[in-house]
C-alpha cells in the first residue's frame, strides 16, 4: 500500500490544530490557580452562564491569621467589561496591602487577600469592606462600587505567643520584612521569623510579582548581618533554598529585608555560600566579601542622599511632597555624616524653599532659622566657603546689611567659586535701590564658566534676573543680546527661555521675523509658551495688516483670541513695551477694542506692577479699574492687598472706584481699613473722583 505523505501531512496538521482547540477549550473550564501558592489568585468557575448584570455578589470570611484575611468572593460580570479586576479595602483601615480577583464575564468565586492595617500592633475590629470592579486598562476604572457588612476580628500579638520566646523583637531595629507569597507556607515562615526575633507587626506579605521566577533576598543599608544569619536560619529551618541575594544602596531599602523577591540586575549566587555565611561571629566586612558585594560607608550615603536631596530642591518648584522627601533625606545624610557642611546648607535652603511667607526683599522666620543651621554649620567648619554665600543672602532678607557684607567679603576671601555670590551681592545692592552696582555684579556672569560643577544653574537665574533689569531700565540693546546667549549657552533650557525671549522681541524690538523663527523652534520642541507667544504674534500681524483690509486682520485677532484664554494678559503683556503699544495702538483702532479684550477678564489686573507708561497705556485706552475678577476682587482692590501705592494713585485718577463693594460686601476702601494703611483711606477722600 503507497501512502501519500502530503495526505498524512495534512491529516497531522489537523489532529494537531484539534487537539490545540480542545486544549484551549478545557482551559477556559479549569480553575485558574497560581502555579506557586494557591491562595495567590484563585478563580472558581461557580456557574460560566452569562451574567446579566455586574455585581459583588458575596464576600465571606474564610480564614485569618495575624497578616492577612483570605475571603471568598462572588461575582457576576457583564459582557459589556470583559476582563476586570475586582479590589476590597477595609473602609475603617485602608492603609494596607490586599490581593484582589482576576474578573471574566459570568457568575464565578474566588479567593482574595486582605492584610492587616501596618499601623495597627494590637487587637482591632473591621465591619465594612469596600468591593469594587473596575478595568485598570479602559477608562471605565470602577464600574461598580459598594461597601459590604464583613466583620473582621483582627488578632494581637498574642496569637503568636508560641513564637514569642526570649528572642522576642531582639531585630526591632529592622524597619520592615517583606516576605513575599511565593516563598512556601509563607505564614508559617512569618511565624519562624518571630521567632528569631523579628518584630511580627514589621512582618507583610506582598504579592509575587513573577511567581515563577528565580526568588532573591535583598537587604539595604542599616541591616545587622546577625540579621540576615536570622533570615538565613529560617530558609534553611523551611528547606528552601534562595539562588540569589542583593544588597541595595537604595535609599528607600534602607532598613528592609526583602525576602523572596523577583532578582535585580546586581544580584549575586547564594545558597552555595550560605554555610560560610552563617558562621558564627563572621564580620560585616568578611559577609560582604562572600557575598561579592561592597557596603558604602556613612559618608558614602550621606554624599549621595546630599546630591539627591539637592536635585530635589533644585527643580521641585512648588511641590511639598518633593520638599519634604528632600527634608528627610537631609536629616538623614546629616546623622550619618554630620561633619559634611554642605549637607547643612541644603537644610537651610529647604527651610526657605518650604515657607510660603519668605520673601528676599522682607524679614521671615524661615529667614531667621535658616541663618541659624548656617551659624551652627560653621561651628564645625568655620572655613567653608559656600555657608557664607548663603549665610549673606539670609542676613539681606533679614536687613542685618553690614553682617551679609562681611559674609560675602569672607566667602570671598576664602576663595569660593560659588556664582550664587554675584547673584546675592545683587540682591543686597537692589535693597539699596543701586541697580547700577547690582547689573554690574550680575554682568560678571556672561562671560563666565559652566564647567564649574553647580555653577550653571546659578549662572542661567542672575543671566535672566539680569535681563530683566537690562529691559527695567530701558537697556534694550544690552537686553536683546543677553537673550541671544542665553538662547545660545543653556539649550536645555529652551522651553523655558524661548518664550520670555519671544515676549521681549514682540513688546519692545522690532525684529518680528526673529521671533516668527523662534516660534517654530517652540513648536519644534512642543513649548508650554506657544498658546501666549502665538496669541501675541497674531496681535502683531493683525496690526501689520493694510487698513483696507479690515477682513484679514479680524482672522488674526479671533486667531489671538483663540489661541489663549486668558487674552487679557497677553495685551497687558505687549502694553509694556514701546513696540508693543504700537501693535495695540493699530489693532485698538480698527478691529478690537477694549470692551472685547476685557470680555474675559481685566487687563489691568495683570498690569499692577508694571511702570505708570504701561497702566496709563490701558487706562486711556478705556482699561476698566472696577472690573471684578473671577476672585470678585477689582484692580483697585488688588493694589491695595498689595500695597502698590502709586498704582492706587493711577487707577483712582482714571476713575477707580474705592466705594465699589463685591458680592461679599467688600471694596478697596475696607481692605485698607483692615491693613491699617491710613495713608490709603486720606488718598481716597482727596483724589477718587
Amino acid at each position: 500500500m503507497v501512502v501519500n505523505s502530503d495526505k498524512v501531512k495534512q491529516l497531522l496538521l489537523l489532529l494537531f490544530l484539534l487537539i490545540a482547540c480542545a486544549a484551549l477549550w478545557w482551559s477556559t473550564l479549569k480553575p485558574a490557580i497560581s502555579p506557586t501558592n494557591t491562595t495567590n489568585n484563585i478563580v472558581q468557575p461557580a456557574n460560566n452562564s452569562d451574567a446579566t448584570e455586574t455585581t459583588i455578589e458575596t464576600i465571606e470570611v474564610v480564614d485569618q491569621n495575624f497578616w492577612e484575611s483570605r475571603l471568598k468572593v462572588s461575582y457576576s460580570l457583564g459582557k459589556e467589561h470583559g476582563r476586570g479586576y475586582v479590589a476590597l479595602k477595609m473602609k475603617e483601615y485602608p492603609n494596607h496591602h490586599a490581593v484582589g480577583l482576576v474578573t471574566r464575564t459570568g457568575t464565578h468565586s474566588g479567593i482574595a487577600l486582605l492584610s492587616r492595617h501596618t499601623n495597627q500592633e494590637n487587637s482591632y475590629k473591621t465591619k465594612t469592606i469596600l468591593g469594587q470592579m473596575y478595568n485598570p486598562y479602559k477608562q471605565d476604572r470602577s464600574y461598580f462600587k459598594e461597601t459590604y457588612d464583613v466583620k473582621l476580628s483582627w488578632p494581637g500579638e498574642s496569637e503568636l505567643a508560641p513564637y514569642l520566646n526570649e528572642n522576642a523583637n531582639r531585630f526591632s531595629s529592622v524597619k520592615r520584612v517583606i516576605v513575599y507569597r511565593n516563598i512556601p507556607d509563607y505564614v508559617d515562615f512569618a511565624k519562624s521569623l518571630v521567632s528569631q526575633g523579628f518584630s511580627p507587626i514589621d512582618i507583610t506579605f506582598h504579592l509575587a510579582v513573577c511567581p515563577s521566577c528565580t526568588p532573591s533576598l535583598i537587604f539595604g543599608n542599616d541591616i545587622p548581618i546577625t540579621t540576615l544569619q536570622a533570615v538565613l536560619q529560617t530558609l534553611k529551618k523551611h528547606n528552601y533554598p534562595i539562588d540569589k541575594i542583593e544588597y541595595s544602596t537604595k535609599e528607600s531599602d534602607a532598613g528592609k529585608i526583602l525576602i523572596g523577591q523577583t532578582p535585580g540586575e546586581n544580584s549575586k549566587p547564594l545558597w552555595s555560600k550560605v554555610d560560610k555565611l552563617l558562621t558564627k561571629n563572621i564580620t560585616k566586612d568578611d559577609f560582604f566579601k562572600i557575598i561579592d558585594f561592597t557596603q558604602n560607608t556613612p559618608e558614602e550615603r550621606a554624599f549621595v542622599l546630599h546630591e539627591k536631596a539637592k536635585k530635589i530642591l533644585d527643580y521641585s518648584f512648588n511641590s511639598k511632597n518633593n520638599r519634604r522627601k528632600a527634608k528627610n533625606m537631609l536629616n538623614t545624610a546629616m546623622e550619618l555624616d554630620p561633619n559634611y557642611i554642605p549637607t547643612y546648607i541644603e537644610i537651610a535652603r529647604s527651610i526657605i524653599k518650604s515657607d510660603r511667607k519668605f520673601s528676599i526683599w522682607y524679614p521671615s522666620d524661615a529667614s531667621k532659622q535658616a541663618k541659624q543651621v548656617l551659624e551652627n554649620a560653621l561651628k564645625i567648619d568655620p572655613d567653608y566657603a559656600d555657608t557664607y554665600v548663603l549665610l549673606g543672602y539670609m542676613q539681606t532678607t533679614l536687613h542685618e546689611y553690614d553682617d551679609a557684607l562681611d559674609s560675602y567679603d569672607k566667602a570671598q576671601q576664602l576663595g569660593t567659586k560659588n556664582l550664587w555670590l554675584n547673584n546675592n551681592r545683587a540682591t543686597w545692592y537692589l535693597h539699596h535701590n543701586e541697580v547700577d552696582k547690582a547689573m554690574a555684579q550680575l554682568e560678571k556672569l556672561i562671560n563666565a564658566s559652566n564647567d564649574i560643577p553647580n555653577n550653571e544653574r546659578s549662572r542661567y537665574y542672575g543671566l535672566l534676573e539680569l535681563v530683566e533689569l537690562y529691559v527695567e531700565h530701558e537697556k534694550l540693546t544690552e537686553a536683546k543680546d543677553l537673550y541671544q546667549l542665553i538662547h545660545e549657552v543653556f539649550p536645555q533650557k529652551h522651553n523655558s527661555t524661548i518664550g520670555d525671549y519671544v515676549k521681549y522681541l514682540l513688546t519692545h524690538d522690532e525684529d518680528i521675523q526673529h521671533a516668527n523663527e523662534l516660534i517654530s523652534m517652540a513648536e519644534d520642541n512642543n513649548c508650554y509658551c506657544l498658546p501666549y507667544i502665538k496669541s501675541m504674534y497674531a496681535l502683531s500681524q493683525a496690526a501689520s495688516v493694510p487698513d483696507t483690509d479690515k477682513a484679514t486682520a479680524i482672522k488674526h485677532i479671533t486667531r489671538a483670541q483663540a489661541y489663549q484664554t486668558d487674552f487679557p494678559a497677553v495685551v497687558a503683556t505687549l502694553a509694556e513695551g514701546t513696540q508693543g503699544r504700537k501693535i495695540l495702538d493699530t489693532v485698538l483702532a480698527n478691529v478690537l477694542t477694549m470692551k472685547e479684550v476685557e470680555a474675559t477678564g481685566s487687563t489691568l489686573a495683570h498690569a499692577l506692577n508694571a511702570s505708570s507708561d504701561t497702566l496709563n497705556f490701558l487706562l486711556n485706552h478705556n482699561a476698566d479699574p472696577n472690573l471684578l475678577n473671577k476672585s470678585g476682587l477689582t484692580p483697585l482692590m488688588m493694589a491695595v492687598v498689595q500695597s502698590h501705592t502709586n498704582t492706587v494713585k493711577v487707577l483712582l485718577k482714571y476713575g477707580g472706584d474705592p466705594n465699589l463693594k463685591n458680592t461679599d460686601g467688600i471694596n478697596a476702601r475696607i481692605i485698607a481699613k483692615e491693613m491699617n494703611r491710613k495713608d490709603l483711606d486720606q488718598m481716597f477722600k482727596t483724589e477718587a473722583i
